[in-house]
């Protein structure tokens, strides 16, 4: 049973993902990240970087290792749990569509590493966040690594697939890669009201690769 879940799932998130549906809010450096709507007020602020202990450990809660389930957590939780450090005025980009809706990107700086130090990248690079609000709760959250080199990007999907390969809670499986044409897509699924744990490689407007982890709930995710 178990598998024939997890081969119906691979299959819809393939499906998804070349029907242009998987990672709307990727960092690719022309951002398709965008509010539903025309009237979403864009500003930004200092874009400096967030400090690394206001980070928080996204994968934590699932890993065992502590830390707070952030998907699902009002923005004023979000604000409080880190010291106010996500906000429009260290936003890179910020978009408030009313009602709630907000997407916003944010540098984390630069580091040899990410989701809590579990994923190395094997030098440094300039790390962006991304996050998605709905209704005044975060659905999506991301980390993106711009301008990366292809091989170097798949590389850290491996490590990504072996940092968490065992490690998450009864029932997450490897979901069958993703590969269409520059987009290769890895990561873990359940089921329809669980998480889906992705990392995406693709190319941004400029033919430059870009990788992006996201945490998102897998209904969320295909408007289900």
């Amino acid at each position: 049973m178990k598998k024939t879940l997890a081969a119906a799932l691979a299959l819809i998130m393939a499906l998804a993902a070349f029907t242009g549906c998987s990672d709307k809010d990727s960092s690719s450096g022309s951002k398709s990240g965008s509010l539903p709507t025309s009237s979403a007020a864009q500003t930004g602020g200092t874009a400096e970087p967030v400090p690394s202990d206001k980070v928080l450990d996204v994968m934590g809660a699932l890993t065992g290792d502590g830390g707070s389930e952030v998907i699902g957590m009002t923005k004023e939780d979000f604000d409080k749990v880190t010291d106010n450090s996500f906000t429009e005025k260290t936003a890179i980009e910020y978009e408030d569509g009313g009602d709630g809706d907000i997407y916003a990107e944010f540098s984390l700086g630069k580091s040899d590493s990410i989701l809590g130090g579990r994923v190395a990248l094997g030098k440094e690079y300039d790390i962006v966040s991304t996050l998605r609000f709905k209704g005044g709760k975060l659905i999506k959250y991301t980390e993106n690594i711009r301008n990366i080199e292809k091989e170097e990007a798949d590389k850290i999907s491996e490590t990504f697939l072996k940092a968490f390969d065992g490690k998450l809670p009864e029932g997450y499986e490897q979901a069958t890669p993703v590969e269409h044409g520059s987009k290769r897509e890895v990561g873990f699924t359940k089921g329809i009201h669980d998480y889906c744990i992705s990392m995406n490689r693709d190319k941004n407007l400029d033919d430059e690769y870009y990788l992006t982890f996201a945490l998102e709930k897998y209904d969320e995710r295909y408007g289900m």
